[in-house]
């Protein structure tokens, strides 16, 4: 018997609603530090208007921020203390960083190679990566600067680290996509 391993099963079991965050957003992605829970998307009358709502109480409270740029997606960089998040307006890239998830954000977005990203993920060890429609672009700076990478064609909408590479997924009208580092 695992007890470690039954809490997450219960933890899973039930699901209970939220409360916080503005009815006028739509949140794509959410990470956590262990200590913040960052939900991060668009204010839905306006996508080029970022938000993000923060959870200090394990995800059952937030309180919602604006964020510099509208974001698809969110990771802790735990080698670089950050929240790095991730959009496009069009094919213009959006990136900003945190180092806590609430107001205090920095736009990297003048850093980031062209195109139109949708998703992003870490190693743990402080290479990050983001990938979109024909695009990839890694950090190893906890999203200060980044640097395009070839990619097959294709339209990736998720990422993973598998622990030995990335792994990215997607694909529009039927036609999947998929790609390893």
């Amino acid at each position: 018997f695992d007890p470690e391993a039954r809490a997450h099963e219960i933890a899973a079991s039930a699901w209970f609603p939220a409360s916080g965050g503005p009815a006028s957003s739509t949140f794509t992605g959410i990470a956590s530090n262990g200590a913040d829970t960052v939900a991060v998307g668009v204010l839905n009358s306006d996508a080029t208007q970022g938000r993000c709502a923060r959870s200090t109480d394990g995800g059952i409270t937030y309180a919602t921020e604006t964020i510099p740029t509208p974001s698809n997606g969110i990771v802790w960089d735990s080698a670089h203390g950050v929240f790095i998040a991730l959009g496009s307006i069009g094919t213009t890239p959006k990136c900003s960083t945190s180092p806590t998830g609430d107001v205090t954000w920095t736009d990297r977005s003048t850093f980031f190679p062209t195109g139109g990203y949708n998703a992003l993920a870490t190693d743990g060890a402080g290479l990050v990566v983001a990938v979109g429609q024909n695009v990839c672009a890694t950090s190893t700076d906890g999203g200060v600067s980044w640097t395009a990478r070839t990619i097959p064609s294709g339209t990736y909408r998720g990422v993973a680290w598998t622990g030995v590479g990335f792994v990215a997924v997607g694909g529009v009208a039927g036609t999947s996509v998929c790609a390893t580092s």
